[in-house]
């Protein structure tokens, strides 16, 4: 949504998920060595069958161990069925950058590499919501005029995002929201999307907002 001028969100799960990916790489180094000292201990204090199992923790711990988060995490989290897809992207990306050579907690080439988390934080993104914006808003607006079919080779729509990006983005909300018909919250709609009164309020193209919005920039110049 940034990208359109609006504001900039941080997701904290990806924001908290990536920090915990840059922490087991360059500032704790130490897991690997911790899961071989579970594992020794595991296999003199566990049972056969649990052993057998490759369970390195007694289950009536009430978590796993850190060591083991932080084996989850620079493995590329294959454990979280959110981070799964964009953990395995991400270390094929670092194995690209060190020349497909193995990568472990503390090597030279994670410690001297600038920007790791803002990387893992970009991957995870991209990977778990990458969503299409400009195509969101084309198709939630369509289905404000259904049965009616809009034709988009008319309209602008392009430009009339591009007029939004010199305001602040809280006006830039504001247009966006009424194109989209998004001022009742979803909880008042019990998750469904009707329309309501802002259709009969707009007697003429939805769009007509973004290329006032045009005008009054130009207007400056």
């Amino acid at each position: 949504m940034h990208k359109y001028g609006g504001p900039k969100f941080r997701f904290i799960s990806a924001f908290c998920a990536s920090a915990l990916f840059r922490t087991s790489l360059v500032t704790v180094t130490s897991g690997p060595r911790w899961i071989q000292q579970l594992e020794e201990c595991a296999k003199q204090c566990l049972t056969y069958v649990q052993h057998s199992k490759g369970v390195i923790s007694p289950p009536h711990w009430d978590t796993d161990p850190i060591a083991l988060n932080l084996k989850n995490t620079f493995c590329g989290f294959p454990n979280s069925p959110k981070w799964a897809e964009g953990g395995a992207i991400l270390i094929n990306k670092l194995l690209t950058l060190n020349g497909n050579k193995p990568i472990n907690p503390g090597d030279k080439f994670v410690q001297s590499k600038s920007g790791l988390q803002k990387l893992a934080y970009n991957v995870l993104m991209d990977s778990h919501y990458n969503l299409d914006f400009k195509k969101h808003m084309i198709e939630r607006i369509s289905t404000l005029f259904r049965p009616f079919v809009l034709d988009w080779n008319c309209i602008q729509f392009s430009n009339s995002i591009s007029v939004l990006q010199p305001f602040n983005s809280g006006n830039v909300m504001k247009v966006i929201k009424t194109w989209m018909n998004a001022w009742t919250t979803s909880s008042r709609l019990q998750g469904r999307h009707r329309p309501s009164r802002t259709l009969h309020r707009m007697s003429y193209d939805v769009f007509t907002l973004g290329i006032h919005a045009w005008r009054s920039v130009n207007s400056f110049f």
